[in-house]
């Protein structure tokens, strides 16, 4: 019989359901005498899975009924009665459909609770799904250790400033007053939760450090962060305490210009995060 032998996560809420023969595939509630469709189910909200599944809504995804050929055409005992049928029977006729192997994309409610994708069909009279599973999968057939639908993985950890920009207007200063100034402005960095390691660094800049812009005329501005007032160099290593985490950004003027003139212009520093 045709199982899931394994589920993927996609995007959002899709997933990639892989499914292939498996010769020693096992099931414990017999399909003999249930007239109706088997194959690949997704189930949602059930209340209990051992060797059935018990309550939920059951989402056809892939299914035959007894009327589908088998291999080479034809029928057999299942398709002039239904109290012939069993999942060994149903599994050959939905391959033949849809071959020994496939992959399917399933959506999954975001109001699910639960779910599981798995090989078989209801039976009304019993009020349960039927289900075939893989032999190398114990009981239950869904949940811990069987092939429920696998939780999305968390969504990636990161920081960014929040802070839009800063602008550092030292104004106008004598040549001889210019090295050593310096300007300090709050800012946020917004991280996703607290523990995120990351440090900073100057986009635009390739030199060593990457925290000194270029102002021209012989003059540097080097960038630099406080936290809780203790300075540290934009690529010291740091560690969020919270989803919003205050900081103060200081730029500092380094170098005597030779001429008199205009300092900075159009220069730029953009922050960027980096994770360690």
């Amino acid at each position: 019989c045709p199982v899931v032998n394994s589920v993927q996560h996609d995007t959002g809420n899709t997933y990639i359901v892989n499914w292939m023969i498996d010769a020693i595939a096992q099931y414990w509630v017999s399909a003999s005498g249930t007239d109706g469709e088997w194959g690949l189910y997704l189930i949602t909200n059930y209340q209990y899975s051992g060797h059935y599944i018990n309550g939920g809504n059951w989402k056809p995804i892939k299914t035959i009924n007894r009327s589908a050929p088998l291999p080479g055409g034809g029928g057999d005992n299942c398709t002039v009665s239904a109290s012939h049928c069993n999942h060994s029977v149903y599994g050959p006729r939905f391959m033949n459909k849809f071959n020994y192997a496939g992959s399917e994309k399933v959506d999954i409610p975001t109001s699910a609770t639960n779910s599981c994708i798995v090989f078989g069909m209801p039976v009304p009279v019993l009020g349960v799904f039927a289900p075939v599973f893989p032999g190398t999968v114990s009981y239950p057939v869904c949940g811990a250790g069987g092939i429920s639908v696998p939780e999305p993985p968390p969504d990636p950890d990161w920081c960014g400033m929040s802070t839009a920009s800063l602008d550092y207007n030292f104004g106008t200063m004598a040549p001889e007053d210019v090295d050593g100034q310096s300007i300090t402005k709050p800012a946020v960095m917004t991280c996703n939760k607290a523990g995120v390691s990351y440090n900073l660094y100057l986009q635009n800049v390739s030199s060593a450090g990457r925290d000194t812009i270029d102002l021209g005329l012989g003059v540097s501005a080097t960038v630099t962060v406080l936290i809780n007032g203790v300075e540290q160099s934009l690529q010291s290593n740091r560690v969020s305490t919270s989803d919003i985490n205050p900081m103060d950004v200081k730029v500092t003027l380094n170098g005597t210009p030779g001429v008199t003139g205009t300092l900075g212009g159009q220069n730029v520093g953009i922050l960027a995060v980096n994770y360690y």
